[in-house]
């Protein structure tokens, strides 16, 4: 298997920032599906894919638990 690197900006303290914002617009998404209208979505995105991967990523900590 091939090694890939990947060059990702230090975005200091504006990442989670990002992410949120990025949270936002798949919420969006989500929401357009639920209305039953959601266009030509990527797969990605259909079914809330991505946003369920940005919940169950290595940083996210569930509501309620204690770190």
């Amino acid at each position: 298997m091939a090694t890939r690197s990947v060059l990702v900006p230090d975005q200091h303290e504006d990442l989670l920032a990002m992410m949120a914002s990025a949270e936002e617009l798949l919420i969006t998404f989500g929401l357009w599906e639920d209305d039953g209208d959601p266009g030509d979505l990527p797969e990605a995105l259909v079914g809330r894919a991505a946003l369920e991967a940005l919940h169950s990523g290595p940083c996210h900590q569930p509501q309620g638990s204690s770190a």
